[in-house]
């Protein structure tokens, strides 16, 4: 055996994956996966993994059996590998769960661990620290894994590329921190080598290159450091297409002067932490890349190149940023912008086509400008210098770019799609990306449509509905105001609700009016601009947007002078300013400042507000208050009280939570709540009538009732799928939850517990990250909602969709995973009440097998509870997460688990004869392989037997039913044996051996005790006492014991009424009903018939609902009312779906039914087809009434011929006779004497009747005793 302690596992990850066990290279590693699975529990180690979240990380396009394979041989493979000849146990694997134990040296950890905190207040004191990090410096001998990638997981791709990311920003911070310590030393020579390595790194960062460009100098290396500038140019121009920038230049100057710059200061200490997965996010931004060109400038002169773009780079960013874009890198020509990042826009796609068409239009005529827009989604972490880790989206904006030969914009079809109605564009060629094998489809943006809001971008607007009363309500107010009553209205609701849309609606009631119009629209992106609202309104009113300095100083002059001369000498000047326009020569600038500056202004804007002097009625709109900047407010609440005598009306909108800042005398408020589903399903049909009512419900759902979520949900159903969020609401979405700050990981974590969740559940949750009051700050926003002291929901199901989507799917996982935890741990009424929500969190943790056990519990306890919809969709899905996990034994034993208990929900949701139900059973014994526990087997084959019996299949069915009296007479289990019992009596009576059933059933009723009934529910949902006890009640009926029938029906009865079943209830329900039916006691049988049909239809028991409404129509037929029965009949007709066996029983009924309704012709063909079907399925217990009741037909039909009746009667007596059917053949002989008597020889009745009436030890008074001595009494006479 070899020495443990010289077993030496080394384990390298930088620069590509290398394994080494006492110096020498382990091969083993042959494929990538193993490689992946190795790295990540090396790189995430001491951690619990559910199998499933590694298979589906590593192989996630497969099935998850598969899969599951997989990481199962995988494993193998890394323990031959390693553990073997090692000696080492690495991996500590369960059925469900792997943990990797890291006894084993690896550079990554040498590379992350911490650094000693630096005491030293001098720069001299660097050098006790320096030792150490170049020895951290010097582990990083390339990228992380280097070479490795699975393109089949895009999951682990991203996870890599994040890791990498990190491990390379640590080490160009190592590096730059020991460059910056030996500079500061005055050790230049010793500090070039991890400058030159930075730049190795880093080739495209002009700080590295400045830095080797410094110390070269400083080093007396000046020609080294001229090259050095030299390389930059080339690299960054050849690379990239950009030219170094400024601060780059200004060295390179200084150096050529021997003048280089201040060393800096010492960096601040290096972090050394591995960043933690829950920093990164999901988040859709929109991506510009913009490249400013210049064709005439020399190639081999970057001075010349970086002197002219100065400018208009500083100009291009300039723009950017009034369109609050996020500058990512600046070299030379080329712009990286990022727009809704790191903060989420309402607007941001937009806002970046702007930019870009700003840009060009600034441009034009002096360099060349190329811009390309994607709109997608990156994963980013804290570090605002690298947004997109893994690159794709800001990589597809880029290729946009390429696509044009000189000027222009190139959006992607996800911009498009956003932003479409605010640009006019024109599809192009589709684009091919690089390294893969689609493409995009893009347009050229030809300019800006004129459109300024939604509504004005829309091609067709949406009819308004749900909105009567408040249009009719603003009419009223605009009438007193043209009166001279002057009124101002805050129409108020949250995003979407529809403000805009009852302004315009109200507009276009007004255009008979003519009204002067006057129109503010506050943006949030200028809230902090003063009189941003009305400066936008006086460039539109003049058409200043596209126009150039001296159109726009020419188009000024000509509005004043027209419309306001008298303000011209003052407006003028101001506006020049305030608009950032040349004075007119004519004209000179205020000498005003301070208070009277602001007056005059105040002054200006009042007389523009009100517009030209008219007689027309004047209407002021002002849209989203709540973005208002204080200039703004501050003049309107001066016209308020400045109005004058000119008839005015003033509407406002603005989000609910804004508070008004005016008096309350002043403003009338007028609040929009959310629309009705009517009418929220009123818009879904004007938009596309034919969406599948299944989608149109599922938008009502998630709506609300908030009209814009309804109306782009559902033109994005028309094209794209009903559950995900439209682009053209995502950032409405996003921003809202990006406004929560530090409460934004609060607000993710309570989505991913649901709609509705504890607050208990989230204060645990959030202890765990955090202190802050966060959960009061989501209140305070109105993200959630509380519904009572311990619980809330989110105020709309689409804002839960997007916190819960923004985060990543390792971090969803994660946070899933520590839900179950805590709700297992900490909240077991949940557990106990609730497994179907545990299940859900276990399930998108990845954790296949807890879930799937969770929801067999959910399944369970509904099945308990008759509630048998819920039972199924908890089975369902069970069997959904059942399907990802791999056939081995553990699966096996789920699925026959499964399978048994979805049987037995099928046949009492869909009825006992229920292929789906005998699918599920069968699924059981086909899933029970060898191994199988005997209560396993014995439920699938009695699952099976309800089966079979009910679909009228009988001969198979008896042989089921002896196979589990010989299971049960095995174990001697006597929950089984009872089970079996009534199985076997069922079948056996059903062939007309009564005497052998009576034996079952009493077998069955004698095991029975009281303490057996949970168990029962537990194995079976079932109760075979009941059972028993009914199916007994008949034959003691059938038997000549009409008394103890009923009294063992009754006995039933009260049985079944004590527990809490419904299904069981109608059993008891049913079997007094029938005696009653077989005594003729019709009035008596009614109310046991109505109520077992209430109780069916109140738990929807598909068989009840059958046979509760076949006794219900024969008790009203019996009783002279044939409505009942009509219904029944076309019941029948149209019921294909009838087990066979229950239609049987329906036809029983109904053509004893039609004999009481003297409907004969009708009930003969009923007759028939029930003997034909008795005999096909070898039905016999009943055969000898279908005989006398055709009998009874015959005689009514043709009573002239009695032979054919009498001939019925005879074989009714003959076969009751021999099955020991007493009553049915006292029946027979009544029908057969009243023939005779009929005939006029009832003298010869008289031997039958007095052996009939002999035989009978109870029962006299039911009627059709009664009956016979009736008979008997008139054959003695006679």
């Amino acid at each position: 055996m070899r020495n443990k302690m010289n077993n030496r596992l080394e384990l390298l990850l930088f620069g590509g994956f290398d394994l080494y066990l006492d110096q020498k290279p382990i091969k083993a590693f042959s494929y990538n996966t193993m490689r992946a699975l190795m790295a990540y529990l090396v790189v995430e180690p001491s951690r619990d993994y559910s199998r499933e979240f590694l298979a589906e990380l590593l192989w996630e396009r497969q099935e998850m059996a598969t899969a599951r394979a997989n990481l199962r041989r995988t494993l193998s493979h890394l323990r031959q590998a390693i553990e073997i000849p090692s000696g080492k146990t690495l991996f500590v694997a369960s059925k469900h769960s792997l943990r990797f134990i890291p006894d084993l040296s690896t550079d990554l950890y040498e590379f992350v661990a911490p650094l000693p905190s630096c005491t030293q207040k001098t720069a001299g004191g660097c050098s006790d620290c320096l030792e150490q990090m170049e020895r951290m410096a010097a582990l990083y001998r390339g990228e992380l894994l280097y070479g490795l990638s699975l393109p089949e997981s895009s999951t682990f791709d991203e996870w890599l590329q994040m890791q990498r990311e990190n491990m390379h920003k640590r080490a160009l911070m190592l590096l730059e921190h020991i460059s910056n310590c030996h500079e500061q030393l005055g050790q230049y020579s010793r500090a070039l080598p991890f400058a030159r390595r930075f730049s190795e790194l880093e080739p495209w960062d002009e700080t590295g290159h400045q830095r080797l460009m410094r110390l070269y100098a400083l080093n007396g290396q000046v020609g080294a450091a001229n090259r050095q500038y030299n390389t930059c140019c080339q690299l960054l121009k050849t690379e990239l297409g950009v030219l170094p920038g400024n601060v780059t230049r200004a060295l390179a100057q200084q150096i050529r002067q021997k003048a280089p710059s201040p060393v800096p200061p010492l960096a601040a200490e290096v972090s050394v932490t591995l960043p933690s997965p829950l920093n990164a996010e999901r988040r859709k931004v929109t991506v510009l890349y913009c490249e400013l060109t210049l064709e005439d400038a020399a190639d081999d002169d970057p001075d010349e190149l970086l002197d002219r773009l100065q400018a208009p780079q500083s100009r291009c960013i300039e723009i950017i940023r009034h369109h609050s874009g996020h500058v990512l890198q600046t070299h030379g020509g080329g712009l990286l912008v990022y727009f809704g990042y790191p903060q989420a826009a309402e607007d941001a796609p937009r806002r970046a086509v702007q930019a870009a068409l700003a840009i060009g239009r600034e441009m034009a005529g002096c360099v060349g400008v190329r811009s390309g827009i994607h709109t997608g989604l990156i994963i980013t972490n804290t570090d605002t210098a690298i947004p997109d880790i893994a690159g794709k989206t800001s990589q597809i904006a880029i290729q946009l770019r390429d696509s044009i030969a000189h000027h222009g914009t190139v959006i992607s079809q996800s911009t498009h799609a956003i932003v479409t109605g605010y640009f006019t564009c024109l599809p192009m060629k589709d684009v091919k990306l690089p390294r893969a094998m689609q493409s995009i489809t893009s347009f050229v943006v030809l300019g800006e449509s004129g459109a300024q809001t939604r509504l004005d971008a829309a091609k067709q607007l949406t009819p308004l509905v749900g909105r009567e009363g408040e249009i009719n309500t603003l009419m009223s107010m605009w009438q007193q105001s043209r009166c001279g009553q002057y009124h101002t209205v805050l129409v108020q609701g949250e995003a979407g609700i529809g403000k805009s849309r009852l302004v315009l609606a109200f507009r276009n009631q007004l255009q008979d009016a003519a009204p002067t119009v006057r129109e503010l629209r506050c943006s949030g992106q200028f809230s902090s601009s003063a009189f941003h609202p009305l400066l936008v309104m006086l460039e539109e009113e003049m058409k200043l947007r596209l126009a150039s300095a001296e159109e726009k100083s020419r188009k000024l002059i000509d509005y004043f002078e027209c419309l306001y001369p008298s303000q011209a000498k003052e407006g003028i000047p101001l506006l020049s300013r305030l608009l950032s326009l040349p004075l007119p020569e004519r004209y000179t600038t205020s000498t005003l400042s301070g208070q009277p500056l602001k007056e005059q202004t105040n002054t200006l804007f009042l007389e523009l507000l009100r517009g030209p002097s008219s007689r027309q009625p004047l209407l002021l709109i002002v849209e989203d208050l709540h973005w208002a900047d204080p200039s703004t407010l501050a003049l309107l609440g001066q016209y308020f009280h400045e109005v004058g005598e000119r008839p005015a009306f003033t509407l406002l909108t603005a989000r609910a939570g804004f508070v008004s800042p005016w008096h309350d005398s002043d403003v009338t408020p007028l609040p929009l709540p959310p629309l009705s589903s009517k009418a929220i399903e009123d818009m879904i049909t004007a938009i596309d009538a034919r969406l599948p009512m299944e989608i149109r419900q599922r938008i009502v759902e998630r709506t609300d009732g908030i009209p814009l979520y309804a109306e782009e949900l559902a033109r994005f159903a028309v094209a794209e799928k009903a559950d995900a969020i439209p682009g053209t609401l995502h950032d409405l979405l996003a921003a809202r939850i990006d406004r929560l700050g530090s409460a934004k990981c609060c607000a993710q974590l309570a989505a991913t517990i649901g709609r509705e969740f504890s607050l208990t559940l989230l204060e645990r949750m959030q202890q765990e990250i955090s202190s802050s009051d966060a959960i009061e700050s989501l209140f305070e926003a109105g993200i959630i909602t509380r519904l009572d002291s311990t619980t809330a929901q989110f105020s709309h199901v689409l804002i839960q969709e997007a916190a819960y989507q923004s985060q990543t799917r390792a971090n969803r996982q994660l946070a899933h995973r520590r839900i179950a935890e805590i709700l297992l741990n900490d909240f077991s009424e949940i557990g106990t009440t609730q497994p179907e929500v545990i299940a859900q969190h276990l399930y998108n943790a990845g954790d296949l097998v807890a879930a799937v056990e969770q929801w067999i519990n959910a399944g369970q306890r509904s099945l308990l509870n008759a509630a048998h919809a819920e039972s199924l969709a908890h089975f369902h899905a069970g069997q959904r997460a059942l399907a990802k996990l791999p056939a081995d034994h553990s699966h096996d034993q789920l699925e026959m688990k499964l399978n048994l208990l979805l049987g037995a929900s099928l046949t009492h949701a869909k009825g006992y004869g229920s292929e789906e139900a005998k699918t599920a059973y069968a699924g059981a014994l086909e899933s029970s392989g060898i191994e199988v526990e005997e209560t396993s087997l014995f439920s699938a084959l009695q699952g099976l037997w309800i089966s079979e019996h009910a679909q009228g299949r009988n001969l198979i069915a008896v042989e089921i039913a002896q196979q589990l009296l010989h299971l049960a007479q095995q174990s001697a289990d006597p929950i089984q044996l009872q089970a079996a019992h009534e199985s076997m009596g069922t079948s056996t009576g059903t062939f007309g051996d009564l005497q052998k059933a009576r034996y079952h059933f009493e077998q069955a009723l004698a095991l029975y005790r009281p303490e057996h009934h949970e168990e029962m529910m537990r194995r079976y949902n079932d109760n075979f006492r009941i059972k028993s006890g009914a199916h007994l009640s008949m034959v003691l009926m059938q038997q000549g014991f009409p008394d103890q029938a009923l009294a063992e029906a009754q006995a039933t009865l009260a049985l079944a009424q004590t527990g809490n079943n419904p299904h069981l209830l109608c059993y008891g329900l049913n079997g007094v009903a029938l005696i009653r039916r077989w005594r003729h006691e019709a009035a008596e049988s009614e109310p046991f018939a109505a109520e077992c049909l209430a109780v069916a239809r109140k738990f929807a028991l598909p068989v009840w609902l059958l046979l509760g409404s076949a006794a219900f129509a024969w008790a009203r037929a019996a009783q002279n009312d044939g409505v009942e029965m009509d219904g029944l009949i076309a019941q029948v007709h149209t019921g294909e779906t009838i087990p066979t066996a229950i239609r049987a029983q329906m036809l029983r009924q109904i053509g004893e039914g039609l004999v009481f309704l003297q409907r004969f012709d009708e009930a003969l063909k009923v007759l028939d087809e029930s003997i034909e079907l008795a005999n096909r399925l070898h039905e016999r217990y009943v055969e000898s009434e279908y005989q006398r009741l055709k009998g009874e037909c015959l005689l009514q039909q043709q009573p002239a011929d009695l032979a054919a009746a009498e001939a019925c009667f005879h074989r009714s007596l003959a076969i009751s006779r021999n099955q020991g059917a007493l009553f049915f053949e006292l029946c027979a002989t009544i029908s057969l004497s009243q023939l005779w008597q009929q005939r006029g020889c009832l003298h010869d009745a008289l031997p039958l009747l007095e052996n009939i009436c002999g035989r009978f030890t109870e029962g006299f008074e039911t009627p059709d005793y009664r009956m016979a001595k009736q008979l008997l009494h008139a054959a003695q006479r006679a």
